[in-house]
This record gives C-alpha cells, structure tokens and sequence, in this order.
C-alpha cells in the first residue's frame, strides 16, 4: 500500500483526499515545531497517531497522520518556509501553477481522462488540490489518492493523502484540520549585533573530545568534534592577524578548518560576501574556483567548490552562520589522495558535526 504513493508522487509531487468513515470523535490542537521558526497547530481528530520525520534540523520536516488502527489511510502535510534568503513560499497563484503541473504529470497513470483543480480556502490562507484514481495499483498500494498545497499565514502546507476506501469522511476530516490550521512564528530576536572592539579575541577550550569556540561578548558558541583536528595558530598576516580568527588543521587527513567571528551588522548577505570573495581572487590572479555550486545545511548557508593542486584537486566549502547579532564565517578544505568526490564527501561530513548554539 505504501509503494503507490511514492510512485504517485514522483509524478505528482503529491497525493489525494479519500475520506473514510470516521465517528463523530474528539479533536485536540497538536503542535508541530518547525525549524527554529515557529511552530505549525493543527487541529486533529484524538483517533488519529502522527509521526514526524525530520530530514536535518533546519529542514522542513513531513507529518504523517494515520489512524489509531490499521492503515486504512495516509495524511501526509510537509510545511514549506523560506529556509534561506532568496527562496519564497509559494503564493495562491504559484501554488495553482505548481498543482496543476501535478495534475497533469498524474493524469497518464489516472483513470479519470481530466483532474481539475479544486479550491480550499481556509482561515489564514488558501489553495488548490485534486484528486485521482490509480488505475492499476499493485497489491499494497493505494488507489485513490488527493495532493494540494494551501497558504497558512506566512508558510505553506503540501498535503497527501492515500487510501483505498472510498466512502469520503478522510477526505473531510483532513481538509477540515487544514482549513483550521495555524503557523505561529517565533518572536523576532531584540538582541542587538554583537558589540566588539578591537580586543575581542576567540577563545578556544577542549572539552571531552570537542573543541568549543567562542568569542565571549557574542554568547555564541561553536563546537567542533576533535576527531584528529588541531588548534593552530598562523601568523602570516590578512585574516590571521585578526584576533577572532581560529584554524584547526588534520594532517593526516588534509583538513583545514578556519573562520572567524565577526558582528552581523558585517554581514552583507551571502551572494554579496561571496561575490566580493571572488572577485578578490580575481584581483590578485589566483586561481578561480570550479564546480560551484551554492546550497544550505542545518542552518547553514554555504558554497562548495573545487580548487586544483599539482597532486589532483582539493574540495572546499565555504559556510555562513549568522545568529543572534553574530556571524560566523567557516572555511573548510580537504585534499588527499583520493577522488574528488571522496573528498567532497569528507568535507560535508566535517561541517555536518559542527554546532552552534546560544550560551544561556
């Protein structure tokens, strides 16, 4: 039953309401937290479980609602946010062309010859939705199956649901508890950029096998597993002289780990601080990078790129933190023997071990 819906949704991005028959049971405000944004209420009936798998921790998680016995249906809602500058939540007109793309990428595995659109309009927003009858469903699949997304306040919902029953009360039951759904944003954080002064100097302390990283006026801490890494210490001038410049190194791994932290009132964006980057390169004949390719991770807005070395190549990532009046600035490389993708590889799994969290 389970492999409809994802082949479905290949095509379709989604999936369909069925309702199914349901007594008059309770309902209760369950509450879903979304990524240090807010948190998404959804009004849901007592009968129904709910699981939530979240992929990392500032992506956006899929909440899948099914009843307390059985698995006579699937209600699948995945929220959608801007997780970094530059990607917008889908409007009312956006979210129309986006379902009808996936209306008509269904249509040639449907049994009915046209899917129209339908309009749900809910307390803080609305959309579209269609539904469609798999017309050859294989053993364990579902047949019938609906996919919408709705507006909700400054978020959106991408909607599934799977069944094969046919009598219509799923259906009902879940447009219900998403026309009354509710995002609820996190307060806007007062605190002000991190006041330093030329003397405002990182501080680096082991503790157990990690590293922690700090500039004490900002409350921010970074930590960074030792896993062969060592503090260094660099003088040869530019960015090393600056007394909130850290750089860890692995020999034997050929990893470099190097930042700093600065005032996010320095902070001019990521395309322009990558822009004003390479243009520095530019300036003094060194090498541009290749393969660029520009992306987030758990909070992280990065670039990883390839530079060539005489031994074969070295892959780098290039990582912006910014929180609570603070920015931190990361450089990872590693260089080795191996492929490009192994050390590609290497590098995303360093910065995937990384932390940052406020001091309380």
């Amino acid at each position: 039953m389970t492999a409809y819906p994802r082949r479905f949704l290949a095509l379709a991005a989604g999936a369909l309401f069925i309702n199914l028959g349901f007594a008059d049971e309770g309902k209760a405000v369950r509450s879903f937290p979304l990524a240090g944004v807010g948190h998404l209420e959804l009004l849901i009936p007592t009968e129904w479980r709910d699981d939530v798998q979240q992929p990392s921790r500032s992506l956006p998680p899929d909440i899948t609602l099914t009843p307390s016995k059985g698995n006579s249906f699937q209600f699948v809602v995945t929220p959608l946010w801007s997780i970094r500058p530059g990607v917008l939540v889908p409007d009312r007109e956006a979210i129309r062309d986006m379902i009808q793309r996936a209306a008509d990428d269904a249509k040639p595995q449907a049994v009915e010859e046209t899917i129209p659109l339908r309009e749900l309009v809910g307390g803080s927003g609305s959309g579209y939705y269609f539904t469609a009858t798999d017309k050859a469903p294989k053993p364990r699949e579902f047949r019938y199956l609906a996919h919408g997304a709705i507006r909700v306040g400054d978020i959106a919902l991408i909607f599934t649901v799977l069944t094969n029953d046919d009598t219509g009360t799923a259906l009902s039951k879940s447009l219900e508890t998403l026309k009354s759904s509710k995002y609820v944003a996190n307060p806007v954080s007062s605190k002000e950029p991190a006041r330093l002064t030329p003397s405002s100097a990182v501080v680096v302390t082991e503790h157990g096998e990690s590293y922690r990283i700090a500039v004490p006026e900002t409350g921010i801490v970074m930590t960074v597993p030792r896993a062969g890494l060592v503090f260094s210490t660099p003088s040869v001038g530019g960015a090393t002289s600056n007394p909130r410049y850290f750089q860890f190194v692995d020999t034997s791994r050929g990893i470099s780990l190097s930042g700093w932290f600065e005032s996010a009132s320095s902070y001019p964006g990521f395309d322009k601080f990558w822009e004003r980057e390479t243009e520095v390169w530019r300036k003094n004949g060194l090498a541009l990078p290749r393969n660029v390719a520009k992306a987030s991770l758990d909070g992280w807005e990065l670039v990883t790129y390839d530079l060539p070395l005489p031994s074969g190549g070295a892959a780098h990532i290039r990582a912006e933190w910014v929180q609570d009046g603070t920015w931190i600035d990361v450089h990872l490389s590693v260089s080795g023997g191996g492929s490009i993708e192994s050390v590609r590889a290497t590098a995303k799994e360093v910065l995937e071990k990384i932390r940052v969290r406020e001091v309380q």
